[in-house]
């Protein structure tokens, strides 16, 4: 059966090749940030600890716990762009994904290891972005996988300090590789206990945990460092979705992953009770660990896939075994094993999935910039400050506008005192009275912010300044929009021909339903519609537009119709 394995290999790389090497916008998010602190490390060969992008918090403490990760992004990107960049993420992964699929594969057979692979893979697509945790997914798999082979690898624990040094100055991460290390002494310890090991084997195994956990202080915090996990959200005053449980998500927005997640959850609980059945103590305290980490925070997803990667597998093969041994039942097998990750692989491959639920993240090397105009705009026009942005939008700005502007906030919660998110920046967006004596406060000249920011403050404070007059609204796009209080610049919020120009150069449908949501809060109602006309004829297939129409044909009472769409597109509820 050689030429069903290769083909069956040979689409698992395929399929993983097409989560990782994606078109995305890596930049709008932390990526900029990261650059622009690698770029200062190198160039004064010190690593920043205090917040020194933001004017309103200039001097708080920050503890950097992934600087290292900053200084390769910085000197990737310097080199070779972003394809430099996309192409290490992609590494990163398939290399984390190949390491613990072997394992599976050569433990559990690779019929039962494929299928399992085919099935969960998709969720990284909710952590699949260039950040500093990809390195912590590569040295996660490779700790891993030395523990569940243990004591057959005990000649590669060696590796062990070396992957605790490194990880502990790229990400913050480095905690679950001193969960994996302690469960390999515990291992260790119940195999030395019950006469299994040599006592030499034991001291020896001992020694190298001991110094791996030694290596974690040789950060530039030192013991703060290494403990900076129990403590980063003592100060943490802006809660991010990343940080957020799965079912207060899922009440809260539509995310398909998600929701696959939640569907998923009953075959990871028949593997725990499996474990738990056949004495396997140790899958089963892993399994259980990054389940339920993912449920607490979705940001815990990739290490929850990468376990299950190499654990769930067990249950399909206790039943694979069972199957009659002949040659027809073999190939019949392989050959269905073969269209169903086939199948996947081309759903992914084709940009299928992406177009249903608009993620806009076909195989590519491009990462976007989406606020690249409004800098852009701020930078030629020489817009005064001091400027008030808002959180999303402060990475990039920091990585665009330093040192030229400092920043209101930027998207790292723990580099601000939780005071100045509860006391001042929510309040200022969410309440009306609070805006203007703030704003006079810190003398604020211009406001650069994203219009897709959805919390509930950032609708608030939307509102305000698109019916505020005294400030100009000079410039917007799909994501962006700035205005300045002082300035010669025409005020063109009501500009048709602006307006319509953005609505005809534009051809994603996303940035269209974005554009049209930002349009009705301006209360341009036709034009709005324009915008999601176009998109639904970009993309027809689009879960957003037929939840939009749905919701459309409730409000208008037409009840038979909105059922119709709910039960065709059944996929998208």
């Amino acid at each position: 059966m050689h030429w069903a394995k290769t083909s069956i290999i040979i689409f698992l790389i395929l399929l993983f090749f097409s989560l990782s090497f994606i078109v995305s916008n890596d930049f709008d998010q932390d990526l900029g940030r990261h650059i622009k602190i690698g770029e200062i490390i190198v160039n004064t060969h010190t690593i920043p600890d205090t917040n020194l992008f933001s004017y309103t918090n200039a001097t708080f403490p920050f503890s950097n716990h992934h600087w290292l990760a900053e200084v390769i992004y910085f000197i990737v990107n310097l080199s070779f762009g972003s394809l430099g960049l996309q192409i290490l993420k992609t590494l990163c992964f398939m290399l984390a994904f190949g390491i613990v699929i072997g394992y599976a594969i050569k433990k559990y057979h690779i019929i039962p290891a494929s299928i399992v692979a085919v099935f969960i893979s998709p969720l990284v697509l909710e952590r699949s972005t260039i950040r500093p945790e990809m390195f912590g997914y590569l040295f996660f798999s490779i700790t891993l996988v030395l523990l569940l082979i243990y004591p057959k690898t005990k000649k590669w624990l060696i590796l062990l300090p070396f992957i605790l040094c490194l990880w502990v100055n790229i990400h913050i991460s480095f905690i679950f590789g001193v969960f994996l290390a302690g469960l390999i002494f515990l291992k260790e310890w119940h195999l030395y206990a019950h006469n299994q090991s040599s006592k030499k084997t034991f001291i020896s195994t001992s020694i190298i945990i001991g110094v791996s956990f030694l290596c974690l202080f040789i950060n530039p915090h030192g013991i703060y460092g290494a403990l900076y996990p129990l403590f980063i959200f003592q100060n943490y005053g802006y809660m991010i979705v990343e940080n957020q449980n799965i079912l207060y998500l899922l009440e809260m927005i539509f995310d398909p992953l998600l929701k696959y997640f939640m569907w998923f959850s009953p075959c990871v609980i028949i593997t725990i009770l499996f474990l738990y059945k056949k004495k396997q103590w140790i899958e089963l305290i892993l399994l259980s660990t990054f389940f339920l980490l993912s449920m607490y925070q979705i940001r815990h997803i990739p290490f929850f896939v990468l376990t299950a990667f190499s654990i769930v597998p067990s249950v399909l093969f206790f039943f694979y075994e069972k199957l009659p041994t002949t040659k027809p039942v073999k190939i019949f097998s392989y050959i269905l094993t073969i269209l169903f990750v086939g199948g996947i692989m081309l759903f992914f491959l084709t940009n299928q999935f992406n177009t249903i639920y608009d993620r806009n993240q076909p195989i590519g090397s491009t990462l976007r910039e989406s606020y690249k105009g409004a800098t852009d705009f701020v930078l030629t026009h020489n817009l005064p400050s001091p400027i008030f942005n808002n959180f999303d939008i402060g990475g990039y700005l920091i990585y665009r506008l330093y040192p030229k502007y400092t920043m209101f906030v930027d998207n790292r919660p723990e580099a601000y005192p939780k005071e100045f998110f509860e006391k001042t920046y929510i309040p200022l967006e969410l309440y009306p009275e609070i805006l203007k004596p703030t704003f006079d406060k810190y003398n604020i000249q211009t406001v650069i912010v994203n219009h897709t920011d959805m919390t509930d403050w950032g609708k608030v404070f939307m509102s305000q300044m698109i019916n505020n007059t005294s400030w100009n609204v000079v410039y917007f796009d799909t994501t962006s929009l700035i205005l300045s209080k002082k300035s010669s610049l025409k005020d063109i919020r009501h500009d048709t021909n602006y307006i319509r120009s953005i609505i005809k150069n534009e051809i994603r449908s996303t940035s269209l339903i974005q554009f049209a949501m930002f349009l009705d809060t301006l209360n341009e109602t036709q034009l709005s519609t324009e915008a999601f006309e176009k998109a639904q004829k970009l993309n027809p297939q689009s879960c957003s537009i037929k939840k939009s129409i749905y919701n459309q044909y409730i409000n208008d009472g037409k009840t038979i119709d909105a059922g119709i769409i709910k039960i065709d597109s059944w996929y998208c509820f």
